[in-house]
């Protein structure tokens, strides 16, 4: 079933990092906003994926960054402003992501992933 996820969720972000805009499929991941060992009901459901980069990928499973309601990027406050990290995430704080084609994240999704990851 992953494959299935990650393709779908893939070609409806046309191959693209949701964030930043690469399109190399070798960096390219479909990410679970409510993660897969949490979640089993939701696995498959693409309004629970969104196609991140490796790095921003790691970042939103890890919690640096989550999305709001209106799909913006934030920045956890644990991130060490001083680290290179954060230079990087900062580019795009309060940017709106590239939304997919069909079936936008589901903000009970992206609301779940803030509170797990202190983000409200």
């Amino acid at each position: 079933g992953h494959s299935k996820f990650s393709k779908d969720v893939k070609t409806n972000y046309e191959y693209t990092c949701a964030i930043c805009g690469i399109t190399e499929t070798e960096f390219l991941v479909a990410g679970h906003i409510s993660s897969w060992a949490e979640d089993p009901e939701n696995r498959l459901n693409p309004q629970n994926g969104i196609c991140l980069c490796s790095l921003h990928d790691k970042a939103f499973e890890h919690g640096y960054i989550g999305l709001t309601d209106d799909f913006k990027v934030l920045i956890n406050t644990k991130v060490n402003k001083t680290a290179p990290l954060y230079e990087n995430l900062k580019l795009y704080e309060n940017t709106p992501i590239r939304l997919p084609r069909t079936g936008q994240p589901d903000i009970n999704f992206l609301k779940k992933h803030r509170q797990k990851h202190n983000l409200d």
